[in-house]
């Protein structure tokens, strides 16, 4: 690097002669680890013809430096520096894409906003170039991820993110309590609803395959990132039925991974990280791009997805073409979500004690192979409203609201919408909060869920979740 700091990396070569096209992937979590999954998408980017380089970021691996999260201007330069590098190579023919997932995706939109000539494509997988929808949600600290991943992988401390308790109040020691340092950058973002977080602005420029999942934990902010730069030349949407871990809702209970070190697990990852890229068409569109330098020959429309219990579909547009608004109204009496609103207003009432909380400990990575719910949990400060079966398949695509916070103080509501099966089984379909007092919406985010015949919709509402988040006081 400019600054004499040395970073690491592997590079993977294709059979055949050099110079070849080049991909890039820059990660915090060790290259030659098996999370992110760079390493089992290797052999079908090498049969492709690309020569891969997986890159220790600063202060990560064998890198030298050290390492701070979210360190745009750091991250800039380190880009610009290992691009030029890759360029003078003679084995690197002109123009270099990347690819990753998670904060190697987000490293992504960070290395298209220096606007490097080299760069021609990036596939950002399961993440956000926006990192207020990374740390909070609508206001309130994603504290269930947020506070174990900054102690296990930013704090220097030897620590693993199930070792970090999250029952710790405030929970501004959570780290402290952990690692024995300080996150007064971390005590400054939550402070600022995200105000004073670095900002990076995603750019249109570079072609980009935004890849993502209707249950990943970055799925809302990914969607933000897709309206901000989706229209732009190159732009193009994929949004499967999966969590971070790319378990899928296929229609049957998914099943619980074993530890990662395990070969049946890494079997299943390599198996799932094809299908992302077969449904994707990552290798043709980064061969598009990197090897052509033009747009993919197919007029296929830009945007995919699988709803959960669905086949992929393509359409132009995210919402897809010809949606339709659907209202469903909060019948406190009935404890219904009805069609109609009722006769007679009611208002909700939901109890909080701070000294007892609603609990749910699931993993935010993949709530698909989780235990934890609040669904049907006997707790004094969980409203439950249920709506009515389906008669025929319900198709729910995009954006959903829930209106009417403005008679509610201060506090916080959290809200879980379930696809509940005619023997009582569940698939939660997406969980959100927010601070009341000061706004009239919760959004739950853009939902991918096919309702089947026979299947209701049930909405649970409660003041809190711990250890997701924080415990309003």
């Amino acid at each position: 690097m400019r600054d004499g700091v040395v970073l690491e990396g592997d590079l993977y070569r294709p059979t055949g002669p050099a110079p070849w096209p080049v991909l890039l992937a820059r990660t915090p979590y060790e290259r030659r680890s098996r999370f992110p999954p760079m390493l089992w998408q290797m052999d079908e980017l090498r049969e492709a013809g690309f020569a891969v380089l997986v890159q220790d970021m600063r202060g990560r691996g064998d890198s030298g430096g050290t390492a701070r999260a979210f360190d745009v201007a750091r991250e800039r330069r380190d880009t610009v520096d290992t691009l030029d590098w890759i360029v003078r190579q003679s084995w690197a023919r002109e123009g270099v894409g990347m690819f990753g997932a998670s904060y190697c995706g987000y490293l992504q939109w960070v290395a298209a906003s220096t606007g490097h000539p080299a760069l021609r494509a990036i596939v950002p997988l399961d993440t956000s170039a926006l990192l207020d929808h990374w740390l909070l949600d609508q206001g309130v600290l994603r504290a269930g991820w947020v506070l174990p991943w900054l102690a296990a992988f930013w704090s220097g401390a030897e620590i693993e993110m199930d070792a970090v308790d999250l029952d710790v109040r405030p929970a501004s020691a959570v780290i402290r309590a952990a690692t024995g340092q300080d996150a007064p950058e971390l005590a400054t973002w939550v402070r600022t609803g995200g105000a004073a977080l670095p900002r990076i602005g995603p750019s249109a420029a570079v072609p980009a395959l935004h890849a993502g999942g209707f249950h990943d934990l970055f799925r809302v902010g990914q969607l933000a990132t897709w309206r901000t730069v989706g229209r732009g030349p190159g732009h193009r949407l994929s949004l499967d039925a999966t969590d971070h871990w790319r378990i899928a809702v296929d229609g049957r209970r998914p099943t619980v991974l074993e530890a990662l070190d395990e070969p049946s697990d890494a079997a299943f990852h390599s198996a799932s990280i094809r299908a992302v890229s077969s449904a994707t068409g990552q290798v043709d569109f980064l061969r598009a791009y990197v090897v052509d330098g033009r747009a993919p020959a197919s007029s296929e429309p830009p945007v995919s997805y699988r709803l959960a219990h669905a086949e992929w579909r393509r359409d132009a547009a995210w919402p897809p073409t010809g949606s339709a608004t659907r209202t469903l109204h909060l019948d406190a009496a009935s404890g219904r979500l009805a069609e109609r609103p009722a006769a007679t207003a009611g208002a909700l009432a939901i109890a909080h004690d701070p000294a007892d909380p609603v609990r749910a400990v699931d993993d935010p990575f993949c709530p698909l192979a989780s235990d934890g719910t609040t669904r049907g949990l006997d707790h004094a400060g969980v409203v439950t409203l249920v709506g009515e079966p389906a008669s025929s398949p319900l198709d729910l695509a995009g954006p959903a609201l829930i209106h009417g916070l403005g008679d509610l103080g201060d506090g916080m509501l959290v809200a879980s919408l379930w696809d509940v099966a005619p023997d009582g089984s569940s698939d939660r379909i997406a969980t959100a909060t927010c601070l009341t007092g000061s706004r009239d919406v919760l959004a739950l985010g853009d939902l991918g869920t096919r309702l089947r015949p026979g299947h209701r919709l049930e909405l649970d509402l409660s003041a809190s979740r711990a250890p997701a988040y924080p415990v309003h006081p």
